[in-house]
């Protein structure tokens, strides 16, 4: 029995799909041999439509969201506020441990002090003291510009180590000389400066002053700063060498000295800079092309020798015009141009060259020796030699030696 009903209920949906299929048809063939549609039989047609059927998969997922969906929301916003209490307010992942490597001129404290202090600051209510929220180019960006005023590093590397560990490898400027400049109010400044001519420390009480290093008095400057690159790395190393090589040869070098230096570069002035109309022309023509080239000329869209090369070519275009010779007597004012000097700041990591030495021996009289970091210095300290045993220079008696030229001393 139950198999004859199911006989007949798949023939009456067999028989019902079939007229469907012909209701279609039929709406279709209406549709393409009239011009228009009506209303009513658009909505016929889409009656006739056999409705999409669910895959067993979403009609599952229907029912385990519409049975089970408030549970599955509460499981994602429970386990959301465990990650945040986690990440953002465990305090195993709060950065306790700040490690520095050894430093001997940067204090280690002061460092582990300042990065401490970057990492009580806070983004949208967010902590930076987290293993999870911390930048660490932004704390190294933040440690660099910190002690940019106080020392002078030549790196900063700073490192997040899981769980809780931030470490700051710091590489140091070695100090290798110490620059001494007198400000205006007669105070000392000292300065440590490393190979690389670079400041790395100041301070103006002497006996903080380590006595070790080479000391060189800049008649130059009155006050430095730190971070500066005041001298280039060469002039640091002929002085190394000259000091070596002067203890070698029986001298005690009490000090150095970056003397006094003036810089010039040469210009040209005018003596009397384009007439207000050029007395040789006659047409206002050509008046005004020179005009425009003295405007040219204060504007700074020409130099010098353009400006006197566009005058020429208007003097030879207004030749071959021939235009009329002016008949006034006045003498025509013309450009003449000299060469002087005009006194500029000097770049002394690029020019410095001249260094004096400062010397005695046996205890007797300070002897300034002037070298030239351009040439030689054991040539220039060979001719201090040899006038030296040849009795010219005498502790006690001369002043100065200048061994600057090439086979010429000059003794004071």
């Amino acid at each position: 029995m139950k198999v004859l009903l199911q006989a007949y209920k798949k023939r009456r949906q067999s028989a019902r799909m079939q007229s469907l299929k012909e209701q279609q048809a039929s709406l279709r063939a209406v549709s393409r041999s009239t011009k228009f549609v009506t209303p009513a039989q658009k909505n016929q047609f889409r009656k006739t439509q056999t409705p999409k059927t669910k895959t067993d998969a979403r009609i599952a997922f229907d029912a385990f969201m519409r049975k089970d969906g408030f549970a599955l929301a509460g499981i994602f916003g429970i386990l959301g506020v465990g990650a945040y209490i986690i990440v953002f307010q465990s305090d195993q992942f709060v950065l306790r441990n700040i490690t520095v490597n050894d430093t001997q001129f940067i204090p280690k404290q002061e460092v582990i002090d300042k990065t401490n202090a970057l990492l009580q600051d806070s983004f949208l209510g967010i902590p930076k003291n987290r293993y999870w929220t911390i930048s660490e180019s932004s704390v190294t960006r933040q440690l660099k510009s910190g002690f940019a005023n106080n020392f002078a590093a030549e790196d900063i590397q700073v490192t997040k180590k899981y769980p809780n560990t931030l470490q700051v490898q710091i590489t140091e400027r070695v100090p290798s000389v110490i620059w001494a400049t007198r400000d205006a109010g007669g105070v000392d400044h000292y300065y440590t400066i490393d190979h690389k001519g670079v400041v790395t420390a100041e301070t103006t009480n002497k006996n903080e002053v380590d006595t070790k290093l080479p000391q060189i008095f800049d008649k130059n400057r009155a006050q430095l700063g730190i971070g500066w690159q005041i001298i280039h790395p060469d002039y640091l190393s002929d002085l190394m060498a000259v000091k070596d090589l002067l203890v070698e040869n029986g001298w005690n070098v009490e000090s150095f000295v970056f003397p006094v230096m003036t810089c010039k570069e040469q210009e040209y002035v005018a003596q009397q800079i384009f007439a207000d109309a050029i007395t040789d022309s006659t047409t206002d023509a050509f008046k005004e092309k020179k005009r425009v080239i003295q405007e040219q000329f204060k504007k700074g869209e020409l130099d010098i020798e353009e400006s006197l090369a566009a005058l020429e070519e208007v003097k030879k275009e207004e030749q071959e015009t021939k235009a009329p010779v002016a008949t006034n007597t006045a003498v025509p004012q013309k450009l003449e141009w000299a060469t002087v000097d005009k006194v500029v700041a000097c770049d002394f990591v690029q020019v410095a060259s001249d260094l004096h030495v400062l010397i005695q021996k046996d205890g007797k009289g300070v002897i300034e020796v002037k070298f030239d970091t351009m040439r030689d210095m054991e040539q220039q300290v060979e001719q201090l030699r040899i006038v030296t045993q040849q009795g010219k220079v005498q502790s006690g008696t001369t002043k100065t030696v200048d061994v600057r030229i090439a086979d010429r001393v000059y003794i004071k």
